[in-house]
């Protein structure tokens, strides 16, 4: 059985970057898409909420229907900056990525 209180996240190991301790605001654009933004990232970046809602909005429009409630019930994950790999030499991609999830931000 299941249990609420246990960690979905990979068991913690020092040499590998761990990004899961990071704040992040939850907010709900209004065409239903799940944000979790940090606080920085809206003080650096007012706008952003608003460019990603037409993003979301624009690919809503050329995706079929049937793939909709899909889209709308991903969480998108916006930081400034992110990195991975090893603690000694991590990876710092200038670039947007994905992550599926949470336990993504552990590895």
């Amino acid at each position: 059985e299941f249990d609420d209180s246990t960690s979905l996240l990979l068991t913690h190991r020092p040499d590998i970057q761990d990004n899961s301790d990071k704040t992040y605001i939850p907010l709900q654009l209004s065409c239903g898409v799940q944000v979790r933004c940090q606080p920085d990232v809206l003080v650096q970046n007012p706008l952003v909420l608003k460019d990603i809602e037409n993003d979301v909005r624009g690919m809503l429009s050329v995706l079929p229907e049937s793939v909709h409630s899909l889209v709308k019930r991903t969480t998108i994950w916006v930081n400034l900056e992110y990195q991975y790999g090893y603690t000694m030499t991590p990876t710092k991609p200038n670039n947007t990525t994905a992550h599926h999830d949470l336990a993504f931000l552990s590895l």
